[in-house]
């Protein structure tokens, strides 16, 4: 018999990587005149983290998007081009897993991450405002929810082209604009 996560045990999960993507970006701000003068150079496994943070955070139902972690290291002074880059090809990625699980798994992931009455709520407004829709929630720095996407049986090319691809871009909007505040 094969064993599955609790639906319990995936929000826990949820809830800790939500807490310390805003710890790290909280601390960041706090500590920005220090941290500002020891850390202008990211070495490489902080961009590896980066990169596997954001497809997280991309893929599954969180509350906290990428944009934090982009916001974090802006305010730093690190690589901009280098760390937009990261994010945004691992927002794609991240989409596209989220999506072809939610497809392929579509009522155990749901089931597991998002209650009835979201899922139901969700579909109402996806099926309503469709293609348009869907660009919106991509391109605003609210969580979107790719599994939901694959769930609801959206054609993959909807949802690489009024989805993935304008979430994936909007981080260098987001970044450059972040980077012209600070």
């Amino acid at each position: 018999m094969e064993k599955t996560a609790s639906p319990r045990t995936l929000k826990l999960i949820g809830i800790i990587i939500s807490i310390i993507v805003i710890a790290f970006f909280i601390y960041s701000v706090i500590q920005y005149s220090s941290l500002k003068e020891e850390y202008t150079q990211l070495d490489e496994s902080s961009y590896f983290i980066i990169f596997l943070t954001t497809v997280f955070l991309e893929s599954f139902p969180q509350m906290v998007p990428p944009l934090l972690i982009l916001s974090s290291t802006i305010l730093l002074h690190v690589s901009l081009f280098k760390v937009i880059l990261i994010i945004s090809l691992a927002s794609l990625l991240g989409s596209m897993l989220g999506f072809s699980i939610g497809s392929k798994y579509m009522h155990k992931a749901l089931s597991s991450l998002i209650s009835d009455e979201k899922q139901v709520k969700a579909k109402r407004v996806i099926k309503k405002y469709g293609r348009l829709g869907l660009l919106i929630i991509a391109i605003t720095p609210i969580p979107y929810f790719p599994l939901i996407f694959g769930a609801i049986n959206m054609s993959k090319k909807d949802f690489l082209f009024f989805g993935a691809i304008p979430r994936s871009l909007s981080y260098f909007g987001y970044g450059y604009a972040l980077f012209l505040l600070v």
